[in-house]
């Protein structure tokens, strides 16, 4: 009787101690206890994960990149396409292949911010897990207790590529997704290529160094040619000489400089981000002279990287312009480079599909993708 009481006693203890270390309060389930990117002690049920919602900034993209894109049962309207999408045109390569399948999910909210959630929409959906890129412990403690579901936040960091809170996000994606490997070989692969173009830079001799300006940085076309970085991350892994380099006086990050200043440092190279394209064209056609002054625009050394931040960082075509900016300023190092066949690579390895050559440069604001504009006159003018 003595034993049969101390096994009871027992068996209740377990049960306890498990209904307390996570949601289900089920013995045997499998409960991953995880802490998100802010800090927060979530509880995952691995045997209950098959139902996912991205909010936020970016949550969408990391998502595809290490999970399935049939346990998505929801999303943003950012991620849907609708005629008042602000990003439409603008390349999203996790957006421009599963675009039919993001349009049939039933919304969550209009995205762009926290504000945006809408819980409501959010509970129909009836989700198991939802992936958050808004960094707001509050917020998320919230969310989950009002949609009853655990909440991970993850993070871009500085939006950089080679951020480490983009690959702590990554690790932390595949653990919850069980796609741990996948978390693994996508994060060896960033390495990789950040190491490859270091390496080749090191070697680079000093005559192949010249100037490089970058331009029309922003987000929905609304920069021109004078909004740059004097501390562009695609430059800086190459050491590529930044002409902004003289201007001591600009914050570091993006920033506005006049035309004056872009006509002192008349760089040797002129990189334009496609975002801003629509903006300049404007801009240059009312200062057409002033523009063909460039050392750049006489020699056509302007070149077309594809728009990398919108709605957070696209991590892949961050590499693909970085290996071209690199192959433009270190001929030698990428002798027999091909552009398409590394963007091609690169889709592969980020997305599980070689889409650069068949959907990314045909996306409208691609403009044809990485390439040099030898006549800029036309381009810009047209």
């Amino acid at each position: 009787m003595k034993n049969k009481i101390l096994s009871l006693i027992t068996l209740v203890l377990i049960f306890i101690l498990v209904s307390c270390d996570g949601p289900t309060g089920t013995v045997g389930d499998r409960t991953l206890k995880v802490t998100d990117m802010v800090d927060r002690k979530v509880y995952v049920d691995l045997n209950n994960n098959d139902s996912i919602v991205c909010i936020g900034p970016g949550a969408l993209r990391l998502y595809t990149y290490v999970g399935e894109v049939a346990k998505l049962v929801g999303a943003e309207d950012i991620d849907r396409s609708l005629d008042n999408n602000p990003y439409e045109g603008i390349p999203r390569p996790y957006y421009d292949l599963h675009k039919s399948y993001l349009s049939s999910l039933p919304s969550v909210g209009a995205g762009g911010d926290c504000q945006s959630v809408d819980v409501d929409k959010l509970k129909l959906t009836n989700p198991t897990l939802i992936i958050s890129s808004y960094e707001d412990k509050e917020q998320a403690t919230a969310l989950q207790d009002a949609v009853g579901v655990p909440v991970i936040v993850i993070s871009y960091g500085s939006g950089q590529v080679f951020d480490l809170a983009i690959q702590e996000s990554i690790t932390l994606l595949g653990k919850v997704l069980e796609r741990e490997n996948r978390a693994i070989e996508l994060n060896s692969y960033i390495i990789q290529c950040k190491n490859d173009m270091m390496e080749r830079a090191k070697v680079a001799s000093a005559e192949q160094k010249r100037s490089f300006y970058i331009g029309c940085l922003g987000s929905l076309g609304k920069q021109s040619l004078l909004t740059t970085n004097n501390n562009f991350p695609l430059f800086s892994v190459s050491s590529i000489k930044n002409s902004l380099e003289s201007l001591t006086e600009l914050e570091s990050g993006t920033t506005n400089i006049t035309i004056e200043d872009l006509l002192s440092l008349n760089p040797d190279v002129i990189v334009v981000d496609s975002a801003g394209v629509e903006s300049f064209k404007a801009q240059y056609q009312a200062n057409k002279e002033t523009y063909d002054s460039l050392d750049a625009f006489k020699t056509g050394n302007i070149y077309l990287e594809l728009a990398f931040n919108c709605y957070q960082t696209n991590l892949e075509l961050c590499i693909m312009n970085a290996y071209y900016i690199a192959s433009i300023a270190f001929p030698h190092q990428y002798a027999g480079f091909n552009v398409d066949v590394k963007s091609n690579e690169v889709c592969e390895m980020f997305l599980g599909s070689q889409i650069y050559t068949t959907v990314i440069k045909k996306v409208p604001y691609a403009y044809g993708g990485l390439k040099r504009i030898a006549l800029p006159g036309e381009f810009f003018g047209s």
